[in-house]
């Protein structure tokens, strides 16, 4: 059995503010995520905020290690290809991403 995990960065609700979750906050999770799983495939999933906050977690994910990241904006591919990155586009389900290449 493969295993993939996906972080969601949960998008803005009534009690819940993305300003509430500074990006250095962001940045150790992302990065605990990694150190903790070296060996999983990680994806950030589509459930995220949108603008800039977006963009700059989708780059965190990118400098933390990240596998894949649902719905990349053109930023984060720049961002990766900029790091000698390839990225790979596909059409699946961001929690079943991977689970081949892993």
């Amino acid at each position: 059995m493969e295993l993939s995990d996906v972080i969601a960065s949960r998008r803005s609700i009534r009690k819940f503010r993305q300003e509430d979750i500074s990006a250095d906050t962001v940045q150790l999770l992302l990065n605990a995520a990694r150190v903790w799983n070296p060996d999983i495939f990680l994806s950030l999933g589509c459930a995220k905020p949108s603008g800039d906050y977006k963009r700059q977690v989708e780059n965190l994910a990118i400098d933390c290690g990240f596998n894949g990241i649902a719905f990349p904006s053109d930023e984060a591919i720049d961002h990766a290809c900029a790091r000698g990155l390839h990225p790979v586009f596909t059409e699946e389900c961001c929690s079943m991403a991977g689970h081949e290449r892993a």
